[in-house]
């Protein structure tokens, strides 16, 4: 790969990660409609309702030295985290749903079917609705199948707008997007103060059309690389 190509790459990604768009066609993993708690510590649980894929949604909250407060409905998941961590001393603090079929327990069952997060072939990627946000949230994505190794890719987040992430860019791995039996979506580990309202965790198409914002960021990145190939 070519030096312009790469820088070609990288901008566009890191410019067009986070954008609102109408999907094109999507899985629907949760809406956050069925409501979960409000969890101020350590905790785990699961709920059983609709607009969660499979039915049930587990969660796990790990609290350090942090402050949390997490939970989820009404069409939106939510995570507050305040206070500060000592560098020299840290914490674990993180926050896990795990969609893995009903089985009345927060153990990963491994249950969804397995699901076609594909939808045929129709679809290429996550995506998650970010409604709000202050500080980064480091945020991770994994998918299992039985008896193969899980595939999953990390970022972090400090923008509004829907998060974006190709299936081609996760870890190496033998789990199939066609064939996945639980899903993970982990929030953490937190350093310090933040908080998100997310909602309409979904697959759907990479390449939808960005809205005017979008196209501003995308336009900013394709500027760069123009100077880039001048320079």
């Amino acid at each position: 790969m070519n030096k312009q190509f790469s820088l070609h790459i990288r901008l566009v990604f890191f410019s067009a990660i986070l954008f609102s768009a109408a999907d094109l066609h999507a899985v629907l993993i949760d809406d956050y409609s069925t409501g979960q708690g409000r969890f101020v510590s350590s905790t785990i649980d699961f709920a059983v309702g609709g607009g969660i894929l499979g039915g049930e949604r587990d969660l796990q909250v790990i609290q350090g030295v942090l402050s949390v407060s997490v939970g989820a409905g009404g069409g939106v998941g939510f995570i507050d985290v305040s206070g500060t961590e000592d560098p020299s001393d840290p914490e674990l603090t993180l926050m896990e749903y795990i969609y893995d079929g009903v089985d009345g327990s927060t153990t990963n069952a491994q249950a969804l079917g397995p699901a076609d997060l594909t939808d045929g072939g129709l679809s290429d990627a996550f995506l998650l609705d970010i409604v709000s946000i202050a500080g980064e949230i480091p945020i991770q994505i994994s998918i299992n199948e039985a008896g193969e190794i899980a595939r999953s890719v990390s970022v972090l987040v400090d923008s509004a707008g829907t998060l974006v992430l190709p299936f081609s860019i996760f870890s190496a791995g033998t789990a199939d997007f066609a064939s996945t039996q639980s899903i993970q979506l982990l929030f953490g580990d937190f350093d310090g103060a933040a908080s998100v309202r997310y909602d309409n965790f979904r697959t759907g198409s990479a390449d939808e059309v960005p809205e005017p914002g979008t196209m501003i960021l995308l336009a900013s990145a394709l500027a760069l690389i123009g100077l880039y190939r001048r320079g």
